[in-house]
């Protein structure tokens, strides 16, 4: 029966995944020693300042700061409003100016 057959069926996929461990605490404590390290060094290379200024901005984020975090909603806040405040006085003018061309047009 096996010489018949006309169609083979795939065997399934196998996955092979072995796991490692990872220590986050580790991680951190061995990118604070390289930091600490490229801050005495007097000559640092282009990645080493890159680098510096990544862990920098990392430090200065909402999540360090929530007054950081206050200012920049307040203004994101501020920036909608006064977008909303324009376009609708620009919607009232184009209305108001052109309203009776309008109504003539729907007549």
């Amino acid at each position: 029966m096996g010489l018949f057959k006309i169609f083979k069926t795939p065997n399934p996929n196998q996955y092979n995944y072995i796991p490692r461990y990872w220590d986050p605490a580790k991680e951190e404590k061995k990118a604070r020693l390289r930091y600490l390290e490229s801050l005495t060094k007097e000559n640092s290379d282009i990645e080493e300042i890159k680098s510096r200024m990544s862990i920098n901005l990392r430090k200065k984020s909402f999540v360090n700061n929530p007054s950081v975090r206050k200012k920049a909603v307040y203004k994101s806040n501020m920036i909608l409003f006064s977008t909303i405040i324009i376009l609708f006085l620009l919607a009232y003018i184009i209305l108001y100016v052109n309203l009776p061309e309008i109504l003539n047009y729907l007549k």
